[in-house]
């Protein structure tokens, strides 16, 4: 069993029981989302769960070990929830104030999957100064944070929010941001109200002519 464990049965059989709980998870019912955000959102979901290094072998073992195979298991998902909607239902009714179901979404991963905020920072940083190498989006990623939240307790509590506690742990971030553009390119990393927030500091950061 898994932190995603949901006691719904019967479940799917062309699926692994670990994938279906995450799928679970991070959809609410009668909140359509499309599959390639879903796929997006799973691979993080397990790049937070492996981040010793061995993400590749439990996909493998998971039965999502390729692009397609991680998409036919978010198809299988989405006939599932389809087709047994009282089921479905037995997920959380969400909150009734005005939060996006994005923003529910995050919060249900929050302690566990790679933070929204650090990918949307991230993809910006190479968008904008075409960086490809990990050092050089992790100096830039660096100094876009310190920019906006300056250099002491503030940018450590940041730091800890987005699960960044350490070098390692930002080089790995950019290293998953770079497998999942590779792998899902069309994903679009960060809310309006995030993307309202930090344009500020990205137009102070990046020099007209380096984001041209």
């Amino acid at each position: 069993m898994t932190e995603y464990d949901t006691k719904i049965d019967p479940k799917p059989e062309n699926i692994h029981e670990d994938i279906f709980n995450i799928c679970f998870r991070l959809t609410m019912p009668n909140v359509p989302i499309d599959e390639m955000k879903l796929a997006t959102e799973v691979y993080k979901a397990l790049a937070a769960q492996h981040r010793d290094g061995s993400l590749e072998d439990a996909m493998v073992a998971l039965g999502v070990g390729t692009r397609e195979e991680l998409l036919d298991a978010v198809r299988t998902f989405q006939a599932w929830r389809s087709e047994n909607p009282e089921s479905a239902q037995a997920q959380e009714e969400p909150s009734q104030d005005d939060e996006e179901p994005d923003d529910q979404l995050q919060e249900e991963l929050s302690n566990s999957s790679v933070n929204d905020t650090a990918m949307f920072v991230i993809d910006n940083v190479v968008k904008r100064s075409r960086l490809t190498n990990r050092y050089d989006v992790m100096e830039r990623f660096c100094a876009v944070l310190e920019h906006r939240f300056g250099s002491g307790t503030k940018l450590d509590e940041n730091l800890e929010k987005m699960h960044l506690a350490t070098t390692k742990d930002v080089l790995q971030a950019i290293d998953i941001y770079f497998v999942m553009k590779d792998l899902y390119p069309d994903t679009v990393f960060g809310r309006k109200r995030m993307q309202s927030v930090w344009a500020p500091v990205f137009q102070e950061c990046f020099p007209q002519e380096e984001v041209g």
